[in-house]
């Protein structure tokens, strides 16, 4: 009569022990975040958290890599909070923007590789790295400077308003030299002026406005294709202010048939070129009003741009066939030989045409354009030389930034001729000093020298 409860009461207790075990070796195995599964399979839990670390590197640069189509004031996201890999990056520039008071971006591409792409041996050689800083001016930074940094291995040399070197000087013997320079933002204009500072071989910019991103603790460009085209090229040139009073005085007219609406406009469709891997100059007319007048020629009645013809990208020119507003009007000759296009810009009462004239390559020294007559005039063509155009800088035009040949006054004179500084109504291609030339013409039986959409 005992003998069957006590079977049943050590069957209870076996039950118990085993329910006991698995809870212990469960406990065991998943306690301190993994380690037990460390133990238990080792090569499992290694693949899941090289996986987890990959998926918190990839985030923030692929952020940092994604584009923006509107120029605004910046605006920083925290895409880049879980980033912890820092291998690489020099110290000092670690350091330097732990202050976040100081409100820094990241400018040089030095340093931006490093961050980015972990591709840092550059960075931490280079004596000399440009920074941005969104601060206003420097009473500011030395406050913070002063604050933060002047009782460690730093030193504030305020250079202007907008300029200062900051040195790092390392224990063991060297310094590290930081150009921190004032992202000069006038809200009439659509992009960042930065000052040069001669000492350090730092050049006068102008770069478009650009919304940021944060990657590792370091705010960077979110466009960064974007930023590299402006940065890259981005030697600023002030037009002729002195001739521009002048001529503006002795003018009878002074208004324009390109105004500022349509340039505001064809700024948009500029983005659009650079997005597409063109990136269009000045040229002709528009090149010669943003130096001599420093805007639109008030009697031009289109803009004037050149891209190499390197540069032409089929995919752009087939949508914008299809698009009204920045869309594709007409078709001069052939990508083989003199390709021109003609864009339409909206305007609020009447639009306006942008005209972009392909540059083809002469020789080492020169590049061509062509102008087509139409079918009526026989199809006869004009090659106009022009030194080639090796580098570009940056123009303003009405507040927005614009490329220019940085051998602009070479262009100027090539196409406009030896009387470019005389404002003239009447223009004629050749002559003059002009480097326009007739270049014969097309086969008369063609119809589709000319194609209009």
């Amino acid at each position: 009569m005992i003998r069957a409860p006590l079977r049943t009461l050590f069957r209870v207790l076996n039950v118990a022990l085993i329910c006991f075990a698995l809870y212990m070796v469960v406990s065991w195995i998943f306690a301190d975040k993994g380690d037990g599964l460390n133990r238990v399979f080792p090569q499992v839990y290694q693949r899941n958290q090289i996986r987890a670390s990959e998926n918190r590197i990839k985030a923030p640069r692929a952020n940092a890599l994604k584009s923006f189509t509107t120029t605004a004031k910046p605006s920083t996201t925290q895409a880049g909070a879980t980033y912890k890999s820092r291998i690489g990056i020099p110290n000092h520039l670690d350091e330097l923007f732990a202050v976040k008071e100081l409100n820094l971006v990241v400018l040089d591409p030095v340093l931006l590789k490093c961050i980015i792409n972990n591709e840092c041996v550059e960075a931490m050689a280079t004596p000399i790295i440009q920074i941005g800083t969104f601060l206003n001016n420097m009473k500011l930074i030395r406050m913070v400077f002063d604050r933060k940094l002047e009782e460690k291995s730093w030193s504030l040399n305020v250079i202007n308003d907008n300029t200062a070197v900051l040195t790092m000087n390392h224990w063991s013997g060297f310094e590290k030299k930081v150009v921190l320079c004032v992202l000069q933002d006038d809200p009439k204009k659509d992009y960042y002026r930065l000052a040069a500072e001669n000492s350090t071989e730092v050049i006068e910019r102008a770069i478009d406005k650009f919304n940021t991103t944060e990657v590792g603790g370091f705010v960077v460009p979110e466009n960064l294709q974007r930023f590299q085209q402006w940065w890259e090229n981005g030697r600023f040139i002030e037009c002729n202010r002195t001739l521009a009073d002048n001529i503006f005085k002795q003018s009878k007219n002074n208004t324009r048939i390109i105004t500022e609406e349509h340039v505001t406009h064809f700024k948009i469709f500029w983005n659009m070129l650079m997005e597409s891997g063109q990136l269009p100059m000045l040229m002709f007319g528009s090149l010669l009003g943003w130096y001599r007048n420093c805007g639109m020629i008030p009697y031009t009645a289109d803009i004037d741009v050149a891209v190499k013809i390197a540069q032409y990208n089929e995919t752009f020119a087939e949508k914008h066939k299809k698009m009204w507003n920045y869309g594709i009007h007409r078709v001069l000759a052939k990508k083989e030989y003199g390709l021109e296009m003609t864009i339409r810009i909206p305007g609020t009462k009447k639009d306006a045409n942008a005209d972009i004239f392909y540059l083809y390559p002469h020789n080492s020294t020169y590049e061509w354009m062509s102008i087509t007559y139409s079918k009526s005039s026989g199809w006869k063509r004009l090659k106009t030389m022009t030194p080639t155009v090796k580098e570009l800088c940056t123009g303003d035009i009405d507040g927005h930034l614009f490329f220019v040949p940085c051998n602009y006054m070479e262009s100027i004179s090539a196409s406009m001729g030896n009387d470019w500084q005389e404002p003239l109504e009447h223009f004629g291609y050749t002559g003059n000093g002009k480097l326009t030339y007739s270049d014969g013409s097309w086969n008369e039986t063609l119809d589709d020298v000319i194609m209009h959409y």
